[in-house]
Formats: structure tokens, sequence, C-alpha cells
């Protein structure tokens, strides 16, 4: 009897600091919130699921995210690499960890993630353009120009101008 009352309690109590939202209304009202620019928001609602699913790769992906548009790369590197544990077939994953190592100057780690993701996901264009972006702050010219012609032959035209301006001189 007195363990049932102290399961009750904990569940009352559980309940109290969470609410009834599921994890996927914490997920949802998160999104929304990011939606809205309300990035603390939305990091207090990924937060949130995490406490109770340590493992939801949805949950750190966007808790990541929040902190990555907050500039607070270094947590959100940190959020990437618990989910891709969870999940290496991500391609979001390793482009918005490539990312933020490209914010924080990272550049060998951002090229190693955005070749990860390329290889995962061959036909996305910023992919190699940003890698190509990451080999440029290394003075690596060769590769880069090298992908901003598959990111450019891919529709970039951003990577059209780049081309013209560092590749053809």
């Amino acid at each position: 009897m007195r363990r049932s009352c102290l399961i009750i309690i904990f569940y009352l109590f559980i309940n109290s600091i969470f609410g009834q939202s599921s994890s996927r209304e914490l997920i949802d009202s998160g999104i929304e919130k990011e939606k809205a620019k309300n990035y603390k928001g939305a990091y207090l609602d990924f937060d949130k699921v995490l406490l109770t699913d340590t493992a939801n790769t949805e949950a750190l992906y966007y808790r990541g995210y929040m902190r990555y548009l907050m500039k607070n790369y270094a947590n959100a590197i940190a959020d990437y690499n618990t989910a891709i544990t969870i999940d290496s077939e991500s391609v979001e994953l390793f482009y918005y960890r490539a990312n933020a190592h490209f914010e924080l100057k990272n550049y060998p780690e951002a090229i190693a993630d955005y070749t990860t993701a390329i290889a995962l996901d061959s036909t996305d264009k910023d992919l190699y353009f940003n890698r190509a972006a990451a080999n440029l702050a290394l003075d690596r010219k060769e590769p880069a120009c090298k992908d901003l012609h598959k990111a450019a032959e891919l529709g970039d035209k951003s990577a059209l101008e780049a081309i013209k301006e560092l590749c053809e001189k």
C-alpha cells in the first residue's frame, strides 16, 4: 500500500512538471515557436522532451538547431553528436553539425561532416557549396572548385558566380 502511494505521488509530481503534454505535442509546440522565431521557448519544449526521452532524435535535432540559431554552436554539436550515435543515416544531422563546426572555424570537421552527408545524399547542392566554402577557408582551391562545379551542375546559381570569381582566374 505504501509503495502504491509513492508511485501515485511520483506520477502526480511528474505530471505537474510536464503537464499532460506528450513528446509529440511538445515537439509540435517547439516547431511552432521556432517558426515564430521564439527560439528560447522552442528550445525549452525540446529540452522537456529530452528530460523523459533522452534518445529522441527528433528532439535532439531540433534542440541542436535551436542552439545553432542562438549561436551556441558547441552545444548544438553536442546534441548532433548524441543524435548521430542513435541515427547515423540522417543527412540533416551531419549537415547541421557541419554548419556548426564551420561557424566555430573547425573546417576539417566541417568538411568531414559535409563529406558524410554527401555520401548519404549526393544530390544536395548545398552540401557541395558549403564543403567548397570550408575548403576555401583552408586555402584548398582545387577541391573547392570541384565542389562548386558539382553544386552548379545540381542547379546552384551562386556556385556559378563563385566559379567565375574563384576558379576561372
